[in-house]
């Protein structure tokens, strides 16, 4: 087995590098963007990749901001929270330059403790 070690990684087009096996079959993209916030209190960003800003539209609602927008809408995102009330918590709008995500339960909003999200697609 070889062992690849390199700063950066880049594709000669305009997309995400892709993993590949031996065969040159596709076996994985990398993430496009990722998020982990504070949703209570004062909503901030804790750490993220490609995520540029969090707005906190009302209770158990935010927008994460794309720092460079995704191709399209056709995007997965996946999303996971932390709170102090169990329920639902998840994508609620794609759009290019942002996504917006929610917390429910019992048919309310409520603020996420901790929100995390990663995104993938072309």
């Amino acid at each position: 087995m070889s062992t690849l070690k390199v700063a950066n990684l880049q594709n000669t087009g305009s997309g995400a590098p892709t993993v590949k096996n031996s065969s040159g079959t596709e076996v994985g993209q990398f993430c496009k963007a990722w998020c982990n916030f504070q949703g209570t209190g004062t909503v901030t960003i804790r750490d993220s990749f490609n995520i540029t800003s969090i707005t906190d539209r009302d209770t158990g609602k935010y927008t994460l901001n794309f720092t460079s927008a995704m191709p399209n809408t056709n995007y997965a995102a996946v999303f996971g929270a932390n709170a102090d009330t169990a329920g639902y918590a998840g994508p609620e709008t794609q759009n290019t330059s942002s996504l917006l995500v929610f917390g429910s339960y019992d048919g309310s909003f409520y603020d996420i403790s901790i929100g995390n999200v990663a995104v993938f697609g072309d």
